[in-house]
């Protein structure tokens, strides 16, 4: 699984974002993708998961959850509703972003 992630200070302290790049998010389930934030926060941060298509949108994938939030990484829960498995990649991806809180 790729991850790219791209972390940076705001003016309102630190955040880090990235995309889930690659994958396979399983039929009529959920899928978990695990999430480093390439550094480490002060704080736990707030993580905001949305999914990204480039183009017609599909509407199968959902960002279900974000789980086990820590100060270096999480986990991002994606539920599936099409009668096939649906793999991520360029064009279909999760984006995140956290946000030190």
């Amino acid at each position: 699984m790729a991850t790219t992630t791209i972390a940076r200070p705001w003016s309102g302290g630190d955040c880090a974002a990235g995309q889930i790049t690659s994958g396979t998010c399983a039929t009529l389930g959920t899928t978990n993708f695990p999430v480093s934030f390439g550094k480490e926060f002060a704080n736990i941060p707030v993580v905001v998961a949305t999914v990204y298509q480039k183009g017609t949108l599909e509407n199968f994938l959902h960002v279900n959850r974000v789980l086990n939030v820590t100060k270096t990484g999480c986990t991002i829960q994606v539920y599936n509703n099409a009668s096939s498995n649906r793999d991520l990649d360029s064009d279909r991806c999760i984006a995140w972003v956290a946000v030190d809180s």
